[in-house]
């Protein structure tokens, strides 16, 4: 590793080494950040790649869980705006479920998504029309938005420096930037060991926990209003199946599996939804649980709003 290899992106500290397991990965020893030094796919590779008709086909079976999903997201971001209403942007917004949320709340939506496929989606579904820029290219003024939104999408950048600078841009100032990333040191992730349906996912440059996302965003324009991590009562049980199917792949010598989300018939759909059911049946016994990881910061997801200077 060269001396300019061995800085890391956060700390500008020399004291990067390889993750155990994970040997694509380093973390930092002075601050804790962990990302993939090598990565080099171009984000429209990755829509391409990963958010393509069979994933949509898998949201379409699910649908009703996203809604609720965005439901729940708009209701925690929303206790901060009473009382007003104004623009929002959404970057990597799917097939547009939040922004359904925002839209019925009486904001002016904009969302910005490089799949096609799931553009092609949003409109069908919700008569959304979504555009295929990257922010960088989309050619919104200055002091556009009230509002900008990311979830899951954070952990995708390259450069998420250089992204809040462009945020920062388009948000009018005191505007809100509302991240959600998932969270490294969770709990219900690490149970998995080697198989971390976070870490081993190679679309991903950066991994983050609440100290190390709170860190590169006061590094930029923006000033922290609140922080937390959240485990969702789906989690461990999606978690699980992905885990099931690794395994699966791995005792049939890597044989390609037939993707089961190109079979549209009810019992498939049935099946994709099993994990959601399952965790709203035990949502109630593992509340304590669930509350004990947010509590600590070992939840699945890092709920992360903080406000333009």
């Amino acid at each position: 590793m060269t001396e300019a290899e061995n800085t890391c992106y956060l700390c500008g500290e020399k004291s990067l080494e390889s993750l155990q397991d994970f040997s694509w990965l380093v973390k930092c020893r002075n601050c804790g950040f962990v990302y993939n030094p090598n990565l080099k796919l171009d984000p429209r590779e990755v829509a391409h790649l990963f958010y393509d008709d069979a994933n949509v086909e898998h949201r379409k079976k699910i649908q009703n869980v996203l809604l609720n999903i965005a439901h729940a997201r708009w209701i925690w971001l929303n206790r901060w705006l009473t009382g007003y209403t104004g623009h929002l942007l959404e970057v990597g917004c799917g097939t547009g479920e939040f922004l359904i949320k925002a839209k019925l709340a009486g904001w002016e939506v904009d969302g910005l998504e490089l799949s096609e496929s799931f553009r092609i989606a949003a409109k069908n579904w919700y008569d959304l029309e979504l555009r295929g820029d990257e922010l960088s290219q989309a050619g919104f003024e200055e002091n556009s938005f009230e509002i900008v939104a990311l979830f899951h999408v954070f952990e995708h950048l390259l450069d998420p420096l250089a992204f809040l600078g462009q945020v920062s841009r388009v948000l009018k100032p005191g505007g809100w930037l509302f991240i959600i990333v998932p969270n490294i040191s969770s709990w219900t992730d690490n149970l998995f060991g080697k198989s971390n349906p976070t870490l081993i996912k190679k679309d991903h440059y950066f991994h983050y926990t609440p100290c190390t996302l709170q860190n590169i965003i006061t590094r930029s324009f923006f000033d922290v209003v609140e922080v937390i991590t959240h485990e969702p009562s789906h989690h461990i049980w999606t978690s699980f199946s992905g885990f099931l199917a690794l395994k699966i792949r791995a005792s049939r010598n890597g044989e390609v599996l037939i993707n089961q989300s190109h079979d549209a018939s009810p019992t498939s759909k049935i099946k994709s939804n099993i994990p959601y059911w399952l965790g709203s049946l035990v949502s109630i016994c593992l509340f304590p649980f669930r509350f004990w990881l947010e509590k600590v910061n070992k939840g699945h997801e890092v709920y992360l709003l903080c406000r333009r200077r």
